[in-house]
């Protein structure tokens, strides 16, 4: 089996642009953050190769120095972004540049992305380049203790380690504002321990051994992702879902289900209810400003028979999504801090890289005082 792969998303198509940049490019601290990303992995204590995806002249140009310095000690190799994120990373995982034919249809660019050969059993370690508090000590944690029997899991950080990083920042003049940010937490039950957590941004697994079904729909979930907007209404600025964009979801969603159905059987349907609901959970849409999805919920809770639970268990959503996907896709939860400051929104930005060595401090004094822990 192949050694284990690091892959850095660094694309632009269909990405945000920030203070007129795209997220890879962005500077912090005299740098950009792919720049940032890609030597926090190169200094961890591994020498595995790097497969990056992005725009290929401005990215061998930008990392070049980084590139020189590795040589004869690690594989770094750059491709180009295929028709969205899912493909880019199923091309660069097989260590393929995609097909030359311009511009194919979603689901045959999947297929071809998913294609035949390559090592379907090889362990990949995924990161995302606009998170420039990531550091090489968190790298080195999420890759040792990271499950090597799931096809994919999903690295979630404690709320716990956020507000004690942030609390100094919080309490100066002018000092941060969750509100103004896209951060949010969900609360979750791990081996009975209530919790709020936050998607950090890290896949670890072997993708490649997912279902091709499930990552057309995780493609249009992608084209689909903005279902929450803000706007501004009578002064306040409030959120509303869009309803075009969740239906196109729903319908996706609804096709993935009939098709896992001929295989799994029509008891994928009702599991499929159950991750529908996870799904409005972890995106915190049970609240009351959502008359739309709470009378979905409604109807949902009629299959269900069960009062809605404010708190997810992740052992019921690990072995839900087994039955649905036939794949073992789960929950990673620690106390990682860096990677869950993500840049979405120029705010973010701003406080990000104005605020840069002494976020970076008070991440280290957590993990002094600490350490870095996983959870059961």
């Amino acid at each position: 089996m192949a050694a284990p792969l690091v892959l850095i998303g660094a694309g632009t198509r269909g990405a945000r642009r920030i203070c007129s940049e795209y997220q890879p490019f962005l500077e912090v601290d005299g740098r950009t953050c792919v720049e940032i990303v890609l030597d926090a992995v190169t200094s961890a204590s591994n020498d595995c190769p790097v497969h990056i995806w992005g725009p290929v002249d401005r990215l061998k140009e930008t990392l070049a120095p980084i590139i020189r310095r590795e040589e004869g000690r690690r594989e770094i190799r750059i491709f180009p972004e295929m028709h969205g994120p899912i493909d880019s990373l199923l091309f660069a995982s097989r260590g393929v540049a995609g097909p030359s034919d311009g511009n194919p249809s979603a689901k045959n660019y999947l297929r071809e992305a998913y294609g035949a050969g390559g090592d379907r059993d090889r362990p990949m370690f995924f990161l995302p380049c606009d998170i420039p508090l990531i550091s090489r000590e968190e790298i080195d944690f999420l890759m040792k203790n990271a499950d090597p029997a799931c096809d994919l899991r999903m690295g979630w950080s404690l709320k716990d380690g956020f507000d004690s990083v942030l609390a100094g920042f919080r309490a100066a003049p002018g000092g941060f504002e969750i509100s103004r940010t896209k951060f949010n937490f969900s609360r979750f039950v791990v081996a009975g321990r209530r919790c709020e957590a936050r998607f950090n941004n890290t896949y670890c697994g072997r993708p490649l051994r997912v279902d091709l079904n499930l990552f057309r729909f995780f493609h249009v979930l992608y084209v689909n992702r903005n279902l929450i907007r803000k706007v501004r209404r009578r002064g306040r600025e409030v959120k509303r879902i869009d309803v075009a964009a969740f239906s196109r979801w729903l319908g996706s969603f609804a096709g993935y289900l009939v098709k896992r159905s001929r295989q799994a059987g029509p008891q994928v349907l009702h599991r499929g209810l159950l991750i529908l609901r996870t799904y409005f959970h972890t995106l915190g849409l049970e609240e009351s400003h959502y008359p739309f999805v709470r009378t979905l919920v409604g109807a949902l809770e009629l299959f269900d028979r069960r009062p809605a639970e404010r708190y997810l268990d992740t052992r019921f959503f690990e072995a839900n999504i087994l039955g649905m996907t036939g794949n073992r896709i789960g929950m990673y939860l620690t106390n990682v801090i860096g990677p869950v400051f993500d840049i979405d929104i120029e705010y973010e930005y701003r406080f990000l890289k104005e605020n840069y060595g002494r976020l970076r401090a008070a991440i280290e004094r957590y993990y002094a005082d600490a350490g870095l822990k996983k959870l059961p």
